[in-house]
């Protein structure tokens, strides 16, 4: 039985109370100095408190269902699929794993000062079981100066001075062996520094593009690499998929020849242009963009800022419905 399979097994236990856990409370603050690192205290909390907290795990994992089903997939950086839960597998993204190492590491030494926490982690242990697994929220301290808090004091309404600390609510995201269950991906992203994740991928792709030899020149690698830089770029490019580049350079070659054969039969036959053009969408867009004598893309600086079809090529988003066989683009797929 696989993990996936024994993380299902394990959260419908939990959300039908049919396993008995312990709780530990865990906040944390990331720092960027020099090098990335957490701080993390220990809170202790009492039996009331522990109570409140399970009763909120049972009922947000069974918020978290779809017909009484936990259904999982593919963490994508570009979309989330409603009633779905993303699952990144941490041995497969390494600042993912450096920074739970981090985490880990931070929790031995109990260093944190309150005011800088950010999240929480509740550690839930199954002592008949011997498992154990993180359920992370992204809420810290609270200063009272900042954040003006009310409390019933005595049945009157009374400010709250001091620091609250928030726990609990909604779950942002679940660490059980290997994986990480994502509920919601921003908190999670911030946790983990995930951007810095999107950025390294993306760079990295954007290399193994050019080194294909497929532009025509530097200036055309210049403008392509600007624009592919751009944070509005950076999800969409990170998500490029390891099939697509292993293979860019032989399925580029061919659709050149393909689009070389519209090319020529919209030449001679002038009164076809304009029907093509609705019929190719995007695909004629991109036509200018092809170098046809040696099958690279030449991108002209009156071009520079419209690279759309350029960049979606790359991406794998121009498609043929298979349905109507009309070309278009798409945001994305969706990985089981």
């Amino acid at each position: 039985m696989n993990q996936i399979e024994d993380l299902k097994i394990f959260l419908n236990e939990l959300s039908q109370r049919t396993l008995e856990f312990e709780l530990e409370l865990f906040y944390f603050g990331h720092f960027n100095n020099l090098d990335l690192k957490y701080e993390c205290k220990e809170v202790n909390i009492d039996t009331k408190l522990q109570d409140f907290l399970k009763s909120n795990i049972i009922d947000n994992l069974n918020r978290l269902k779809v017909e009484d089903e936990f259904y999982f997939t593919n963490y994508n950086n570009e979309f989330h699929v409603n009633e779905t839960l993303p699952v990144i597998n941490i041995d497969e993204f390494e600042s993912i794993k450096n920074n739970l190492e981090l985490i880990y590491k931070s929790m031995s030494e109990n260093k944190l000062d309150m005011k800088n926490a950010s999240f929480h982690l509740l550690k839930i242990h199954c002592t008949s079981k011997n498992e154990w697994c993180y359920f992370g929220y992204y809420r810290g301290e609270k200063g009272a100066g900042r954040n003006k808090k009310l409390g019933i004091l005595l049945e009157e309404y009374k400010e709250v001075t001091e620091s609250v600390i928030e726990v609990g609510g909604y779950i942002s995201f679940i660490i059980y062996k290997n994986y990480i269950i994502v509920n919601n991906p921003q908190h999670f992203e911030w946790a983990f520094k995930y951007s810095e994740h999107i950025e390294m991928q993306r760079d990295s792709n954007i290399d193994r593009i050019v080194n294909q030899n497929i532009f025509a020149n530097q200036s055309s690698i210049d403008y392509f690499r600007s624009e592919a830089t751009k944070y509005v770029r950076s999800r969409s490019m990170a998500q490029i998929s390891e099939d697509t580049l292993s293979d860019l350079k032989s399925h580029f070659d061919d659709r050149c020849n393909e689009l070389k054969d519209i090319k020529d039969a919209m030449e001679k036959r002038p009164s076809s242009v304009d029907s093509l053009k609705k019929e190719l969408d995007i695909v004629y867009d991109l036509m200018k963009f092809i170098n046809f004598e040696n099958n690279t893309i030449e991108i002209k600086e009156s071009d520079k800022n419209d690279l759309t079809p350029v960049i979606y090529l790359f991406q794998n988003k121009i498609v043929t419905s298979y349905l109507t066989q009309k070309i278009q683009s798409i945001i994305g797929y969706r990985e089981e």
